[in-house]
Formats: C-alpha cells, structure tokens, sequence
C-alpha cells in the first residue's frame, strides 16, 4: 500500500502529531510554511450518521493554503478512522493500517481562504455516508500537508486519542 512505504518516513521526519488537550481532542503542531494546525475531535457516535465518526478542523495564519488530503506531489494523503482490538494503539500510520480496521476515509481537499478561523469540518468517513459501526477501540488519524503563499509544509500527521466504543445499527 502507497501509504505504508511511507510509514519509514513519519520516524525520520519526526512529523508525528503531538496529542494536547482534553479527552475530547487532540491537536497538532503547528505547520511552519504556512502556519496550519489540525484539530480532531474523538471518534464518537453520531445520530445523523447512524455510526461512529471523527471530525477534523484545520486553521492557517496563511491564506489562501489548501489542506491536501488527496493525493498531492504523487503522495496519497487522507483523514482516516480506525477500529483497533489493543486499548494502546500506536501513534504510527504503518502500525494501524497493520493492526487495526480502516472504517472510514476522506480525500476531499479544503481550501482555508480566512486567517484564523477554524475551517468547516472534514468527517471520516465523509459527510454524507453512514458511520462507520463496531466494537473496540478507535483512533483517528490526519496524514496531511498544506500548500499556500508561504509554500508547501512538511507531512503531518495528527491523532486523536484513543476511545474505547461499540456501536451496531439494527
């Protein structure tokens, strides 16, 4: 998988996210070209999408800066949910997509056009279609980077914490 060549690269980097905050979200470090951070909440159990989803909000200094989570440069990026059956997952792109579910994904870029402002929100899985359902515990994960007036950031990677639920529908 295209995005698991890349999992080397999150320790090299040292891109991982950094988790601060409540239970409720867990945040980013700022991304330098154009001063972006991402801000996801926990997954949860939504009633308008019968199932359980993650939100994210991106907010540059910078604009115009798109935030890519399709495929940008030849690298795939995306914001993704995941069930896992161990209660510590690893904060590793590569450790979850070999040891957890992918329930959910969103390519769809958003392009931040007001400095300061938390954006509208990205949903895994995407606005529109059913929550995901299960049982375990679930992390979310934004693999991003930003291009706007400053340039293009460095590959980011943003967790959420981790949540122990269970949701079926009928």
């Amino acid at each position: 998988m295209k995005r698991q060549l890349f999992a080397a690269a999150i320790a090299a980097l040292g891109t991982l996210g950094i988790l601060i905050g409540t239970n409720k979200q867990a945040s980013a470090a700022t991304n330098a070209a154009n001063g972006c951070t991402a801000t996801l909440t926990n997954p949860h159990n939504s009633t308008g999408a019968e199932g359980i989803i993650a939100k994210a909000y991106w907010e540059c200094s910078s604009v115009p800066t798109t935030i890519h989570l399709s495929t940008y440069d030849g690298t795939t990026f995306g914001f993704y949910l995941y069930v896992c059956s161990s209660n510590s997952p690893e904060h590793s792109e590569a450790w979850l997509d070999a040891n957890c579910s992918q329930v959910g994904i969103n390519h769809n870029d958003l392009l931040i056009q007001t400095a300061n402002v938390k954006s509208a929100a990205r949903y895994s899985p995407p606005s529109g279609e059913l929550g995901a359902e299960g049982s375990g515990y679930w992390i979310s994960l934004a693999d991003w980077v930003s291009t706007g007036p400053n340039g293009t950031g460095g590959r980011e990677y943003t967790f959420s914490n981790t949540v122990s639920l269970t949701l079926y529908r009928d």
